[in-house]
């Protein structure tokens, strides 16, 4: 029998959470791939893009969390963030920039419409 404080608890349900979400987004991310009709896509290149292009993005919002205040650095930012996660799925997935930029596209669409079924779930929990 296992015999964990409060503080394992958090951190084993923490690790279960980052790799549900990372099987999720490379579910995604290996859809959006199958639709761009990209050669050299499999689960594990997803699973692959999903963990870099996450790293990705959380190195540019750090980088450009020491910018000031200026909305026009939060836009310069999103436009970094946004070629640097098409550089990882090019670089991954060994495709072209624009078949990159419709894998991020169709995973976008993808997590909206999640989201969407997610909350249309959630309200309608609440309504029973």
């Amino acid at each position: 029998m296992l015999n964990l404080n409060i503080f394992e608890m958090g951190l084993v349900a923490a690790g279960g959470l980052f790799l549900l979400s990372l099987l999720i987004g490379a579910f995604f991310i290996w859809i959006g791939a199958k639709l761009a009709r990209i050669p050299k896509r499999t689960f594990g290149r997803a699973i692959i893009a999903a963990l870099a292009s996450s790293v990705a993005t959380w190195l540019v919002a750090w980088i450009f969390s020491f910018f000031p205040g200026s909305p026009w650095w939060s836009l310069i930012g999103a436009v970094v963030g946004l070629l640097v996660v098409l550089a990882v799925f090019k670089s991954v997935f060994d495709t072209t920039w624009g078949k990159a930029f419709l894998i991020w596209l169709l995973q976008v669409v993808a997590i909206f419409l999640a989201i969407v079924i997610a909350a249309f779930t959630f309200a309608a929990a609440l309504i029973i």
